[in-house]
This record gives C-alpha cells, sequence and structure tokens, in this order.
C-alpha cells in the first residue's frame, strides 16, 4: 500500500469516535459486492449497536457500481458512502478511525 506517516502518528493509537464504525475502504468495484454488505448489515442491527458502515473508496469508471450503491443506500443513517479517491495522507486517519475494516 505504501502508506507512510510519522512513527508518533502510528503509535498513539486508534481515533475512534463515540459512534463504532466498520470501515470499507479501496476501489469501488462489482465483485466486492458492497451491496451485499449494505444489505447484510441491515439499518436494525446497525442502529440497535449505534454503528455505521463507512464505504469509501473510487469507483471504476463504466462499471455502474456507484449508481447502484447509491440507489441502494439512500436514506440509510447507518451508511455513510463516500465514493471518491482517497488521498493517501488521509488512509492512515481512516483506518485509525475505525473499530473494524472490511478487507476484500
Amino acid at each position: 500500500l505504501g502508506v507512510y506517516e510519522p512513527e508518533a502518528t502510528s503509535l498513539a493509537g486508534p481515533t475512534w469516535t463515540s459512534r463504532p464504525t466498520l470501515l470499507a475502504l479501496g476501489k469501488v468495484r462489482a465483485y466486492k459486492r458492497l451491496d451485499r454488505l449494505a444489505d447484510t448489515l441491515t439499518e436494525t442491527f446497525l442502529a440497535a449497536l449505534d454503528a455505521e458502515l463507512r464505504i469509501c473508496g473510487e469507483p471504476v469508471a463504466g462499471e455502474g457500481v456507484a449508481a447502484a450503491l447509491g440507489e441502494r443506500c439512500a436514506g440509510r443513517r447507518t451508511i455513510r458512502l463516500e465514493l471518491r479517491r482517497v488521498a493517501e495522507a488521509e488512509l492512515g486517519g481512516l483506518v485509525r478511525g475505525a473499530r473494524a475494516v472490511v478487507l476484500d
């Protein structure tokens, strides 16, 4: 991945907010089935935990995944959808701020 940050920053530990976050990070591709992840982690389930699913990454042009995922997650208060290129400088903070990371 090639993400490097000052050692003091890395050793400082997690930067959790009061709301637990499950982070799905990386290219948004059809084969990753982020739609299935969103369906599995229902609004009721996440709300009961006062948690959120944060999907953060850049969609691949022409796959249509961004539009489909946007429609599927529309109105979900427990899903934060950030379909954009994530700057390398942000990666460490995103991972430290999550309680868990989805690797796919």
